[in-house]
């Protein structure tokens, strides 16, 4: 099971779940990817390839001159990994994905526009050096498909990660997120744990804003769980719009139940359902100036991931 939540946290580093998911698994929205090497020269999987599907039913807003008004969302992620080791104790990280997004509010006075797109470029470093630890560095680039403006339609991102192994069943994270671009800067903690006192039977996962799963392993093939689902989507639109060169942050948080098949230690294949809470969409115009929140209720969810690892 350790592929499984190794090739998790690839899935939700490499996308965005805001995770998104998620980057978790998972799609959540903050990149990185990396298994660890296993003690030889290269590591165990060094390929890795994944997809993620989920929508998000209609919610209707909860202001009340629009709450009549409905909002759904839907995200298709793909993304290819590569981790070569150098030596036993340290290696690069190089990455690539996609990642196709839908926010339908058919009344939406701002902008027109639907569908979304990014395709993502990663490079990044591990070491094993310091005993108990392991370190990851990632720099993200997100660009949008539509406008090639690598100075107002693009994300950056930067992630520093470290693990460190207290016991055999417990490891502590710390770290940060930064992302800089579409005229804001933001910072993410990275702090969290996780406990498999039991690795054969289950394990439970908190990083906040990462992964917060627990896990169950049925048997070799079967795992179910139960996790927190970050949505965050962020883009700027088209000049074009009513709301020129306006930017939107669509935000939800989800509880879900996953049912994953393992049939290989190379792929996995994981179905999910579960409901958001309360979320909103933060309008904003070009400058990131003057925002406007509407919030929505919670609404049903599903979808699918998988990866494969070589």
């Amino acid at each position: 099971m350790q592929l499984v939540r190794s090739m998790k946290k690839l899935f939700l580093f490499l996308l965005l779940a805001f995770s998104i998911s998620v980057f978790s698994e998972e799609s959540d929205p903050f990149p990185n990817g990396i298994e660890e090497p296993a003690p030889s020269s290269t590591p165990l999987h060094p390929f890795a390839i994944s997809g993620d599907f989920f929508f998000v039913k209609k919610a209707h807003f909860r202001d009340k001159d629009i709450e009549d008004e409905t909002i759904s969302y839907g995200q298709i992620d793909a993304a290819f990994a590569y981790t070569h080791a150098c030596n036993p104790y340290c290696g690069f990280i190089f990455g690539a994905g996609y990642v196709g997004s839908k926010v339908d509010w058919d009344e939406n006075p701002f902008f027109s526009e639907k569908y979304f797109n990014y395709v993502s470029f990663q490079v990044g470093a591990f070491t094993r050096a310091e005993e108990n630890w392991m370190w990851t560095l990632n720099a993200n680039m997100f660009i949008d498909t539509e406008i090639l403006d690598l100075a107002d339609y693009a994300l950056y991102q930067a992630v520093l990660w470290g693990k460190y192994k207290w016991f055999d069943c417990l490891r502590l994270d710390v770290g940060f997120i930064l992302e800089v671009g579409l005229s804001k800067e933001k910072i993410w903690p990275i702090l969290g744990f996780e406990f498999a006192p039991y690795p054969e039977k289950w394990s439970l996962t908190v990083i906040y804003p990462i992964d917060i799963s627990f896990e169950y392993y049925l048997s070799k093939m079967w795992t179910a769980g139960a996790s927190i689902r970050f949505i965050r989507n962020r883009h700027r639109v088209r000049e074009s719009e009513p709301l020129p060169r306006g930017i939107f942050e669509y935000q939800a948080t989800g509880a879900e139940f996953d049912l994953t098949f393992q049939p290989f230690s190379w792929f996995f294949v994981t179905g999910f359902v579960g409901s958001t809470f309360l979320g909103d969409l933060k309008i904003t115009n070009a400058n990131n100036h003057d925002a406007q929140f509407f919030k929505f209720d919670g609404s049903l969810y599903a979808g699918v991931s998988a990866v494969l690892a070589y």
